[in-house]
């Protein structure tokens, strides 16, 4: 990452899917180069034990990455905290065990459960309004 990127210290992250794997592992290495990290996950998560180890420089939004209600309000609380939001990080993400097509029930999985994976993890590639904040893959709230 360090040879890749730019300097993050200083800079604001918001990480969806923040509360663990590679959410969790974004949110520790951009804390550890001196950026402020919110991690955004579900309630239920282990969310704002992670964002306590993480210390100071990070806070725990607890939303649904599919409520744009959820995000903005995690967008809130990131500016409350921090002031601003220069970089957001979709870790978001679901899957179905479920096999697309099952032969011997001569069935397909059911659109609903394609479409809910696809709902929690948009694939999508923008800049932020201030052209400073990179959006890789946020929802709609993030995007700017």
């Amino acid at each position: 990452m360090a040879a890749v990127c730019r300097n993050v210290k200083g800079l604001v992250a918001i990480i969806t899917g923040g509360a663990s794997g590679l959410g969790l592992a974004t949110a520790e290495r951009l804390v550890e180069k001196g950026a402020s990290a919110v991690l955004l996950d579900l309630p239920s998560s282990d969310g704002e034990v992670q964002a306590k180890k993480l210390g100071k420089s990070c806070a725990f939004a607890p939303a649904d990455v599919t409520s744009e209600k959820d995000v903005q309000a995690a967008l809130a609380l990131a500016k409350e905290k921090f002031g601003r939001v220069d970089i957001a990080v979709n870790c978001a993400g679901i899957a179905v065990a479920i096999r697309t097509y099952n032969l011997k029930k001569n069935q397909a999985h059911t659109l609903e459960d394609f479409q809910r994976v696809l709902n929690v993890r948009p694939w999508r590639f923008s800049r932020g309004r201030n052209k400073r904040c990179l959006v890789v893959g946020a929802p709609k709230a993030l995007r700017g």
